[in-house]
């Protein structure tokens, strides 16, 4: 109940539209430290005192799903993580059909308990203004978190790209091998994966004046031009797209200085294209 509290005022609260009302009463504190006047959620008094605990309640949520630790469950328990019918049908295209009559194990409504509480977690923590919300100057400040993020998602998307070339070659045809739901399932949501990342980072970096910190700055070229080989059409786009801006933000800030760099980028999009070519795209 508490989540969804939470939840329902960070989604639907906004600063009125009226200026004078919202610099009376919704300027952010830290408006004079960064010399520019931005505006809190009204809501933001109640939500921050409590973020820290829906951190930790999506850190619990997340360890969950370690194999370390579902070692430790009671065979009777592996299933309760399981993705629910509801969402199994909606990635496949199945028309999602509740049968009335069907009576709900204890089981079932834990299941779909800790569904709720993850995705009502987690939609707190993207309507929360962290990334897309941050004000400019103040985007060093979640760097930090980036610096985390970033170089994990990589590493992710790699190997799960890497996988799926070395198992199926090309991504034309590659569904008739595809025999079983789970495949199918797990197929399609790393394809769901990839392109809400690039989408994230291309809003990023769309809001962004810079090519962010040096510290992760590297991981960001990289996602960049290695998605160009991803073998998933509608992320290519995304990562021509992403690719385009990071391009853009390295050659005004003068970032490539050797052939190495110079090397890899040409080489990169020379790649993404033979792919494209290989799945007859262009």
């Amino acid at each position: 109940m508490g989540i969804n509290v939470i939840k329902a005022c960070v989604k639907r609260c906004v600063c009125p539209s009226d200026p004078q009302s919202a610099q009376s009463n919704f300027v952010h504190p830290l408006s004079d430290s960064f010399g520019c006047v931005f505006y809190r959620n009204p809501a933001a008094q109640y939500v921050l005192p409590v973020l820290d605990k829906i951190f930790q309640i999506v850190r619990i949520l997340n360890e969950l799903y370690d194999p370390l630790q579902q070692q430790k469950f009671d065979s009777s328990y592996c299933k309760l993580l399981d993705i629910t019918d509801a969402d199994k049908s909606m990635i496949l295209g199945i028309p999602v059909v509740e049968n009335p009559q069907q009576l709900k194990t204890a089981s079932d409504h834990v299941r779909f308990y800790l569904h709720n509480l993850h995705d009502a977690c987690l939609h707190i923590l993207c309507n929360a203004p962290f990334f897309l919300r941050c004000p400019p100057k103040a985007y060093d400040e979640i760097m930090v978190f980036l610096a985390g993020l970033c170089p994990f998602m990589l590493r992710k998307l790699n190997c799960i790209w890497e996988i799926f070339k070395s198992k199926y070659g090309t991504s034309v045809g590659y569904e008739d091998h595809l025999t079983e739901t789970e495949e199918i399932l797990e197929d399609q949501l790393n394809r769901v994966l990839t392109r809400e990342y690039l989408s994230f980072l291309v809003d990023l970096l769309t809001k962004q004046s810079s090519c962010s910190t040096e510290s992760i700055r590297a991981v960001f070229v990289c996602t960049a031009f290695d998605s160009l080989r991803w073998l998933d059409t509608t992320a290519n786009i995304k990562a021509i797209l992403l690719s385009e801006l990071v391009f853009d933000k390295i050659m005004e800030e003068g970032l490539v200085q050797q052939i190495q760099e110079a090397n890899y980028l040409l080489q990169s999009v020379l790649y993404g294209i033979q792919e494209l070519v290989n799945m007859n795209q262009i």
